[in-house]
Parts: structure tokens; C-alpha cells; sequence
């Protein structure tokens, strides 16, 4: 638990990791590394969170964002969030994929939220890489803003799914690239 609200910014390279497991961040985050693991924490500042490594990731979920949240995958392994249970992010999303894998937003889990507006950007590189926001049978996602999605990868294969399985709701307008 951080007390008090000063921002905290953390770069580790190669196989090493950044989990955060019953966090509680009071300041803004910035926190890139190549492996990344959020589970049951709370972010109460701005959050930019950057996987860069070549192992998949799963983010158990459970995780609250109270302010605006970035994620980045430029690796070769994918990042998956609320890969268990839902996560809340109470503001903006925007999801930037420049590497040569995927990146799952609301993986799984009923009740997973964004309360504001989501800018995806596909970039990727590689055969198949892909920006998945909801996608597991039984998930849900609730999306209050608009969506933006481009798709400018220069993958072989390169998509941005909205909504795979289960029910993804969006309250304001859908603009693809």
C-alpha cells in the first residue's frame, strides 16, 4: 500500500516482472516490464501499464482503475486482463498493441467495466496479433463512452475485436479505422 499520492514510475528488462497482487497505488503509475501481473489491486491515480517480453501473461482481474489507464503490449507474448474475474476501470482506456501478439481487455468474468471512452490501436507487427476487448462465453463488459478502434497493424493477420462471446454493451458510439 503506497500512502500518500506521489507518483511512482518502475522499468525492469528482460524475463522480469512487475506483479501487483492486493496493491493499493495512491499516485499515478507507470510501470513497464516484461512480464506484467495485476490482480485484486487498486490504482487511484492515472495507471500506464507496459508488457514487454515474449512469456503470455494472465491477469487474474479484480483490479480497480480510478482514474485513466493505459496498456501497452510491444512483446511477443500476450497480456491478458481479467483473465479470472472482472475488472472496473472507472475512467478512459486506451490499449496500444505494437508487438507481435495479442492483448485481451475483460478477458473473462461477468461485470467488468470501463466508465469512460476506449481508444484501440493496432500496430502490431508479426502473423497474428490482435486486440480483443470482451471475449471469454459468460463474460460481460460495459463500456459508458464511445469506442475508437485503428487497426493499422502491418501483421499478416490483425483485427480488433469488439465483443467476441458473451455480452459487451457500448453507451456511446463505435468509430472503426
Amino acid at each position: 500500500t503506497q500512502d500518500g499520492n506521489l507518483a511512482q514510475s518502475i522499468t525492469v528488462t528482460g524475463t522480469s516482472w512487475i506483479s501487483n497482487y492486493n496493491a493499493d497505488w495512491g499516485g499515478n503509475v507507470t510501470f513497464s516490464a516484461g512480464r506484467m501481473f495485476n490482480r485484486q489491486s487498486r490504482f487511484r491515480g492515472t495507471a500506464i501499464l507496459s508488457k514487454t517480453g515474449a512469456t503470455d501473461d494472465e491477469s487474474y482481474g479484480g483490479n480497480r482503475f480510478d482514474q485513466d489507464v493505459t496498456l501497452n503490449n510491444s512483446g511477443s507474448g500476450h497480456l491478458r486482463m481479467a483473465y479470472t474475474t472482472f475488472d472496473s476501470l472507472m475512467q478512459n482506456l486506451t490499449v496500444n498493441l505494437t508487438g507481435s501478439d495479442h492483448i485481451f481487455v475483460a478477458y473473462n468474468g461477468a461485470g467488468n467495466y470501463i466508465g469512460g471512452n476506449v481508444d484501440a490501436n493496432n500496430t502490431a507487427t508479426g502473423t497474428t496479433a490482435n486486440i480483443y476487448l470482451g471475449y471469454a462465453t459468460g463474460s460481460s463488459l460495459v463500456i459508458d463512452g464511445n469506442v475508437d478502434i485503428d487497426n493499422n497493424s502491418s501483421s499478416t493477420n490483425y483485427y480488433t475485436y469488439l465483443g467476441v462471446a458473451g455480452t459487451t454493451t457500448v453507451g456511446g458510439t463505435v468509430d472503426i479505422n
